[in-house]
Formats: C-alpha cells, structure tokens, sequence
C-alpha cells in the first residue's frame, strides 16, 4: 500500500475506537463472567452475563493480547478485559499508529542521515499514520479529546499510582513534588497536603536520579535485546540473549568505572544494584 492507503487503513481503524468509546461502564476495573469467584461485595453488574471486578494487573496475568507469541499461540484465554479511564490512554498510541521507538544512545540526526530513501519514505508514512489517528482521537471521540486537552500533570500522578510496583516510590514522590509546585497555578483548592521535610528531600534527590539512571538503562537493554518492558525472551533465542546481556553487562560496569574516575556519582557498586538482571 501507498502512503494514501495506509491512511485511509489508519482512519478507518481509529473511527472504530470511537464506537468503543461510546460505551459507558459504572466503575473502572476488570470485566468478568457474572457467576467469577470473586465476593459478591466485589462484583458490579453489567449486561449479557458479565460483570466489573477488582482491576488485575499483568504483574498477576502475564497473558496481554500483545504477547501472544509467548505462548506459542497455544493458550486461547487472555484474561480479563480492562475498563478504564480514558485519560490512562491519551498519551498511549496503538500499534497501527505509533513512531518507532528511539534508542536514547544514539545521535537521531547523524541517524537520520544515514537513512536510505526506502527508510525515508517509511518514516514519513509512519508519521502521517500517527498523526491521522491523533487528529481522529481530538477532533471525534469526546472522552478522548477531554483526557488529551487535560494538563499532563493531572494524569501522571494516577499513572504511576498501577505502575509503582514496576518504577518504584521515586517516580510518584516526584510527581507529588511536581503537583505541589504547580498547585497554584493548576488552580487546585486548598494547599497541598503532600508536605515533605528537608530530609526526606535530599533522601528522594539521590533516590531519584538513581531512578533515572534504572530507567535510561532499562530503555536501553529493551532496545538492544529487542524485547518487552517485562523482558521475556522466547526461548530460541535464550542462548543469544545470554551473550547480548554479558555483553551489556561489561559495557555498562566500565561505563561506570569511568564516571567513577571522572568523580561523577556513579560508583561500580552503584551500577551493579541497578542492573536489573542475576544474570552478569
């Protein structure tokens, strides 16, 4: 298909979120069969035999519809389906829509330049497919054109609040310090009740910028392994990916060895409590 079609394809595909988005739910959770064993304190009613439970994170179900091929095709039941706000989903784009993922390490125009006219032309496609859905989420789909037009701050905090177990206490500490700072001018009542001591600041300094550092680390051992944020690797390529995270290894420890002799904060200890992996 031509840069055109695939538009055409990526317009019609984000028309069919606005009928998904039509649909009202009476809580945010989980979508069950009505007769689950889960108590009945737990369960809202929804039509045709189904109900809303307790929300069930992947860290419980790792069978998301996009890891299919961790199973080999061979496990029919994804689990439960998930109902929620619509601002969790206005900075997420799906598949058919996204920019590529870019590797923090590398030089993005010396990249550029190095790309053939095939790759140009890709690019460009891509760009044009996410845009199209962007303008379909803004300008058709109400909930949607809310939860983008929203200020980034209001969301991120609740973000993080299902993504703590993954990113830790550091992430939300600082969307809260954040918050506190804007608290005025977001035009928030009151005065925030999140108030921090002089201690607890310093502590949440070094915490954070190690947090940073595991996250920039982490982008880019997904990137080079060519895997998820959780890091499955299928088991054909288990000896290969043996080998690319000894080899990520070492270059991370003299990473660190050389910021240690040009009295930067990053130590060889420091470096190995943040490798995310027993394997060394």
């Amino acid at each position: 298909m031509d840069s055109l079609q695939h538009m055409l394809c990526t317009k019609e595909s984000s028309l069919r979120i606005k009928e998904m988005a039509s649909l009202d739910f009476p809580a945010f959770g989980n979508i069950y069969f009505a007769d689950a064993p889960v108590a009945k304190n737990l369960k809202i009613p929804l039509e045709d035999g189904f109900c809303i439970e307790p929300y069930c994170s992947p860290l419980f179900w790792n069978c998301g519809a996009g890891e299919a091929e961790l199973y080999k095709g061979g496990n029919t039941n994804r689990g439960p389906s998930c109902a929620e706000p619509a601002f969790m989903y206005a900075q997420n784009v799906p598949d058919f829509a996204s920019l590529p993922v870019e590797n923090p390490a590398e030089d993005k125009k010396e990249l550029e330049q190095q790309l053939s006219d095939d790759e140009r032309r890709l690019q460009n496609d891509i760009s044009i497919c996410n845009q199209t859905y962007d303008a379909v989420m803004r300008l058709m789909i109400p909930k949607m054109r809310i939860a983008k037009r929203l200020d980034p701050m209001f969301f991120r905090l609740f973000h993080y609040c299902f993504t703590t177990w993954r990113d830790g206490a550091p992430a939300i500490r600082q969307e809260l310090l954040d918050l506190r700072t804007l608290w005025k001018e977001l035009e928030l009542p009151g005065n925030c009740p999140y108030v921090p001591t002089d201690e607890e600041l310093r502590e949440h300094a070094v915490q954070y910028e190690d947090f940073e550092t595991m996250q920039q680390l982490k982008t880019w051992l997904k990137i080079s392994f060519q895997t998820t944020s959780d890091g499955w690797i299928p088991n054909e390529l288990w000896d290969a990916a043996k080998e690319a995270n000894k080899a990520a290894y070492d270059e991370w420890i003299d990473t660190a060895r050389a910021s240690k002799a040009s009295r930067e904060r990053m130590t060889v200890n420091k470096a190995e409590k943040l490798w995310p992996f027993d394997a060394r």
